[in-house]
C-alpha cells in the first residue's frame, strides 16, 4: 500500500514515468529510490511503436513476474486515479491472479 500511495504521489508531482527501485550505497545499505523510464527501457526502440503495441510490451513482460504488479492506462484513467489519490491517499489495490486475487 504504500508502494501505491509513494507512486501515485510522485507521479501526481510531475514524476511520471517513474518506478521505485533500491539504491545502495557504499555500505550495501539501500533506501528506496525512483527510477526513471531511460533507466528501466530501451526507448529508442519504443520509439516508433504505436501505444497498443507499447501496452502489449509492457505488459507481457510483467505477466509472469510474482515480484512485480504492471498494468498500462489511459491518460483520463490515470487522471481519474490521481483525482481519487488526492482526495483519499491511502486505498486498498486487489491484485488478481489465476488463483484469486491478494490486497495490496
Amino acid at each position: 500500500m504504500l508502494l501505491v500511495r509513494r507512486t501515485l504521489l510522485a507521479n501526481t508531482r510531475g514524476l511520471l514515468g517513474r518506478t521505485f527501485a533500491n539504491t545502495t550505497s557504499s555500505t550495501g545499505f539501500s533506501y528506496p529510490g525512483a527510477r526513471s523510464l531511460e533507466q528501466i527501457v530501451k526507448l529508442e526502440l519504443l520509439e516508433n511503436e504505436q501505444a497498443p503495441q507499447i501496452r502489449s510490451i509492457w505488459e507481457d513482460f510483467h505477466a509472469d513476474k510474482d515480484d512485480a504488479v504492471a498494468t498500462t492506462l489511459l491518460a483520463d484513467e490515470f487522471q481519474s486515479i490521481v483525482k481519487r489519490a488526492t482526495a483519499a491517499p491511502y486505498f486498498i489495490f486487489p491484485v488478481y491472479r489465476q488463483e484469486g486475487f491478494f490486497n495490496m
